[in-house]
């Protein structure tokens, strides 16, 4: 096991958040989460005296076509991007850029 850096001791670290998005099978299906704006997110995480967050694009990527994986539970590309979480990525990555200049 890896040894405790100083600086993350007494620290809060959210290990597992969404954002940047919308999860289109939550959307459609009426279930929550659906969203999450990471300006909201980020207010959050400072309101609760978080240290650091981990955060992902939302679980849903357009990557996949999803009429397709949910009528066959598999996993077809929908041509909408080069590879999973592409765009996804990129967008939580420019606001998050944006966000702390």
């Amino acid at each position: 096991m890896k040894e405790i850096n100083d600086s993350m001791l007494n620290k809060i670290t959210d290990i597992h958040s969404h954002c940047g998005g919308i999860d289109m099978s939550n959307f459609i299906n009426l279930k929550h989460p659906s969203s999450q704006n990471i300006i909201d997110l980020h207010n959050t995480i400072i309101d609760n005296d978080v240290d650091f967050a981990v955060v992902f694009p939302m679980p849903t990527t357009i990557y996949f076509h999803l009429k397709k994986y949910w009528e066959s539970n598999i996993f077809v590309p929908s041509g909408m991007s080069d590879f999973p979480y592409q765009y996804e990525n990129i967008n939580l990555c420019l606001l998050l850029f944006f966000l702390l200049r």
